[in-house]
């Protein structure tokens, strides 16, 4: 007998939208010198990632970031070029209209930054 293979297609699983503002908190991080450190992240949902409704684009007040979002099957993922030839990570599961199970890498200048973040809706 002979086994097939199964291909299988992600697809967005979310009905809702996940614009806004996010307060976003950086909790365990190594190395440890912004550990604490917060910013408000703004998610635009313009469905311009592969098409998907849960895509959009995000923005780091304060700062000339802009990068790219998308979700799907719960799990939303967003990146974005950094100044100094460096590049940002973000993963994290939604639960109940949070995001929780999160990471990030960060590179800028080649040094590494990583580690966890929380997240919650509103940047108040």
């Amino acid at each position: 007998m002979m086994a097939l293979p199964i291909v299988a297609m992600a697809a967005p699983a979310l009905a809702e939208d996940l614009s806004g503002d996010w307060l976003v908190t950086l909790t365990t991080v190594r190395p440890t010198y912004n550990q604490g450190s917060s910013a408000c992240f703004t998610l635009t949902q313009t469905s311009s990632f592969q098409k998907w409704m849960n895509s959009g684009t995000f923005t780091i007040a304060g700062t000339s970031v802009e990068g790219t979002y998308y979700a799907v099957n719960s799990v939303l993922t967003g990146f974005a070029t950094l100044p100094n030839n460096g590049f940002l990570l973000l993963s994290g599961h939604l639960y109940h209209k949070g995001i929780v199970n999160t990471s990030f890498l960060e590179i800028v200048n080649g040094a590494p930054s990583s580690g966890n973040f929380s997240a919650v809706s509103g940047c108040g």
